[in-house]
């Protein structure tokens, strides 16, 4: 009986740590895919990110010249910030949720685009 308390209490112990919150870094400029959100190849991690991701987003000007778009689909992510220069297009149908304590539970759930504020740890959603 002792062993499988043990045993429980590593397992929750480990689910919880996989679940963790993890960066996920934009780059963008994935060939035929330059601004899908939903694409591998454009996270720095080379992984989509999920509920439990810190995404950052870069100003990629510069670089590969293609900011996400987020276009028919409905993500929940940690948190979210961005630099200067880089922003976040939401299409029609998509959905954008921030449900991280810092985020302040930042909702898009109308087309539009989100960029940086004027203050520090600011976004500004502009709809279309």
């Amino acid at each position: 009986m002792k062993n499988a308390l043990v045993l429980t209490a590593l397992l929750t112990l480990t689910s919880l740590s996989l679940q963790a919150q993890k960066i996920a870094t934009w780059k963008g400029g994935a060939p035929g895919h330059a601004t899908e959100w939903n694409y591998p190849a454009n996270w720095k991690e080379n992984r989509v990110p999920n509920e439990f991701s810190q995404v950052i987003i870069p100003d990629v000007s510069a670089s590969t010249f293609g900011n996400p778009v987020l276009d028919g689909e409905v993500v929940e992510i940690w948190s979210l910030q961005m630099f200067s220069g880089a922003s976040l297009r939401i299409g029609k149908s998509a959905r954008l949720i921030v449900t991280g304590q810092d985020s302040r539970a930042f909702m898009a759930l109308q087309e539009g685009e989100v960029r940086p504020g004027n203050t520090a740890n600011s976004l500004v959603f502009a709809s279309r």
